[in-house]
């Protein structure tokens, strides 16, 4: 996608934005601003885009969207506005990635996921897995069949012995071509036949769970496996 075609995505979710948001304090929405993430009203009124995300998803998608004037950006073609706040960890070595942390009894988690995206499991075998040495435990989770073991390589090696019969009744069945002409669509003004949901590749934290999961792999406190 080009950078027109993200102003244009971008110009259209804020022009949404602001229509749920006039709609909901009932003024028009030529007397709503948009300003560092919150929608304002000159009567006092705002919100930030999170609280209008859901009802801005019922509003209309305009098909030319009013872009907003380059003279009046505020980080874009502006030298050291944006600076980033990694890159002194990441030149130096000392950034710490998900795979460097190591605590008592922490296991390493691989996930065996379905090649199709929307595809669930139907039944797994895992004895040839358990049988691995060093492997702990086998779980079924929502986005597949998960390995507990002391280390990468057992977990991995157990993953790759895993018999899954998978069920793709749900799962995505179209092409490169068909998903990028869905796309393109979206970008002007038409919304896609089904949701596509990029898998998220960066890190997230699941407290209920109790483990960190990163591009795939999972860290995971053994203690967890006996609650």
């Amino acid at each position: 996608m080009g950078f027109e075609q993200m102003r244009k995505v971008g110009a259209a979710a804020r022009a949404m934005l602001v229509a749920a948001a006039a709609e909901s304090w009932r003024v028009p929405a030529t007397e709503i601003t948009v300003e560092g993430g919150v929608i304002r009203h000159s009567s006092g009124k705002q919100g930030s885009f999170g609280e209008f995300a859901t009802r801005a998803m019922q509003m209309p998608m305009p098909n030319e969207p009013k872009l907003k004037d380059p003279s009046t950006f505020n980080l874009i073609g502006k030298e050291g506005v944006v600076k980033r706040l990694d890159s002194m960890a990441k030149s130096n070595g000392t950034a710490e990635y998900t795979l460097d942390i190591n605590e008592p009894d922490m296991l390493t988690v691989v996930i065996a996921r379905s090649p199709k995206f929307g595809g669930t499991v139907a039944s797994f075998d895992a004895s040839a897995a358990r049988a691995i040495a060093g492997v702990v435990d086998v779980k079924q989770v929502p986005t597949g069949v998960a390995v507990y073991a002391k280390g990468f390589w057992p977990a991995k090696t157990a993953r790759d012995l895993l018999k899954i019969t998978w069920d793709d009744s749900k799962a995505e069945t179209r092409g490169t071509a068909q998903l990028s002409a869905c796309l393109i669509g979206a970008t002007i003004g038409s919304r896609c036949a089904h949701s596509i949901t990029a898998s998220a590749t960066a890190s997230r934290f699941d407290q209920r769970r109790g483990y960190r999961v990163d591009s795939g792999f999972s860290h995971f406190d053994g203690s967890h496996l006996r609650s």
